[in-house]
């Protein structure tokens, strides 16, 4: 009994260890092979669903030694899934099924006969004022032991600790990532595959029915989710109300989001102007830079006023250095800034030993 208590205690030190330094999209697999340590299988599948009028909705998935087609064969065949239905009504309890149990269900005997799969150990864990809850199921394929009662309360009894500490992962990779933003005016969540909103600020929603008003669910609202390009990784949106910012990491999506400001109303060559003239470039510097002539800059810079509705140099400097900006505005200024001071240690090519006041701006990319 020592021995199995000690072997408990390593693998939730191993854990916390996972949580506290794994990227988000690798702590389940790692944990997994933690796992392994004190309770073998062959094959895993780790993730979310909800019940729904007829069967389940899929939130998160990871998969364990099993190949991509798991989960579409799933899908097709969920409605039969007697082993989720299962933990569904029996939340934090281990549930075993073996072949012939599997075999009451046609749909689910055919889903594990194609994986080899041959007994099963799964355990459900609600997630708090949510209707979805976390499933983790535990195959062995036939050859294998039969799973016994020691094992089946080690899945019992760890389950709790798996779900904490992936949470414990999520929020830790969340306040990194709002770090980096560097803006207290922004906000975060964790969204999964059904557009769920999983884990959150306490101000996201607040921001949210900015455009949204009558917003009143945890699922972003359609007009939202019809917005967001799945087949890129990462991209920006510029809403009436807000703007927000996704990144799809792993089987969620990272989604950031502000209160739209006066800024956000420029250009990106707007923006670029705004900030050299903010920061004392003078029309014809900036025009030599930027390859335009004075009366370009000129034009820019009015439009430039009016959009922030400011009148002279003072107003507009104050708004672009004291405005959140999004993460694509950050990354022109700071392209901006960083050329201007390798700039300004060029010398200049008039060879009078004095140096050009650094606007070497990369136009190419806000052309």
């Amino acid at each position: 009994m020592s021995r199995s208590v000690e072997a408990f205690s390593k693998v939730l030190l191993k854990l916390h260890d996972i949580a506290e330094f794994a990227p988000i999209d690798r702590y389940q697999e790692l944990a997994l092979d933690a796992v392994q340590e004190i309770l073998p299988f062959d094959t895993a599948w780790w993730g979310i669903m909800s019940p729904n009028e007829v069967s389940f909705r899929l939130h998160g998935s990871h998969l364990h030694n099993l190949p991509d087609s798991f989960v579409p064969m799933w899908e097709e065949l969920k409605y039969d899934d007697a082993l989720a239905k299962a933990v569904e009504v029996k939340p934090a309890q281990t549930v075993y099924f073996d072949q012939p149990a599997f075999d009451e269900a046609p749909g689910l005997a055919t889903l594990m006969g194609e994986h080899a799969v041959t007994q099963a150990f799964c355990t459900s864990h609600y997630l708090p004022s949510e209707n979805a809850f976390v499933f983790l199921s535990l195959y062995r394929e036939d050859g294998s032991p039969r799973f016994n009662m020691k094992e089946c309360l080690i899945n019992k009894y760890l389950m709790p600790h798996l779900c904490a500490f992936w949470e414990s992962n999520r929020m830790r990779y969340s306040e990194q990532y709002k770090g980096k933003l560097n803006d207290a005016s922004t906000y975060l969540a964790i969204v999964d595959r059904q557009y769920q909103i999983f884990d959150a600020d306490t101000a996201f929603f607040d921001v949210l029915r900015l455009e949204w008003p009558t917003l009143n669910s945890t699922t972003l609202p359609l007009g939202f989710v019809t917005k967001i390009n799945r087949s890129e990784k990462s991209g920006e949106l510029k809403l009436s109300k807000i703007i927000a910012h996704y990144e799809f990491i792993g089987d969620f999506c990272i989604l950031a989001i502000r209160e739209r400001q006066r800024i956000d109303l420029l250009t990106k060559r707007e923006l670029m102007v705004a900030n050299a003239f903010s920061t004392g470039a003078s029309y014809k510097e900036i025009a030599r830079s930027a390859n335009l002539s004075p009366t370009t800059i000129r034009y820019y810079l009015r439009v430039i006023y009016e959009k922030l509705d400011v009148n002279d140099k003072a107003e507009m400097a104050a708004i672009i250095c004291n405005t959140s900006l999004s993460a694509s505005q950050k990354t022109w200024i700071q392209s901006y800034r960083v050329n201007n001071i390798l700039a300004s240690n060029v010398p200049s090519k008039q060879g009078n030993g004095k140096q050009e006041p650094g606007l070497c701006l990369a136009l190419e990319e806000v052309a």
